[in-house]
């Protein structure tokens, strides 16, 4: 059998299914909107949202899942950030995500800072 080479496999997309999925928690939105401000490790984000740290954790490794969230080791700690296909979403002064049945709306209505 004929097998790609090691790092020769391309990437997944990620299905709409589980984008929508990732997206549809308050806590994750809740943790996007967190990022979109500046990237920080999850002590400071569940502080931030007045979390358990588990709770963020779980939260980051599904949009991390999903390729909205990345992380940097910096010495102990991970820090966390937006990945570059997200940031757009952010760029202006306010961000609301509206899921309807077949659709996604997003549109600027909420402070994010």
């Amino acid at each position: 059998m004929n097998q790609p080479a090691a790092g020769s496999q391309k990437e997944r997309p990620v299905s709409r299914s589980k984008l929508l999925t990732a997206l549809s928690n308050e806590i994750r939105i809740d943790v996007l909107v967190n990022l979109a401000r500046a990237q920080k490790c999850v002590k400071d984000i569940a502080a931030e949202l007045q979390l358990e740290r588990s709770t963020v954790s779980h939260a980051l490794l599904r949009l991390q899942a999903v390729k909205l969230v990345d992380h940097e080791r910096v010495l102990k700690r991970h820090i966390y950030h937006l990945t570059d296909s997200v940031k757009p979403l952010f760029d202006g002064n306010a961000v609301h995500l509206e899921v309807k049945t077949n659709t996604v709306t997003v549109s600027l209505t909420a402070p994010i800072g």
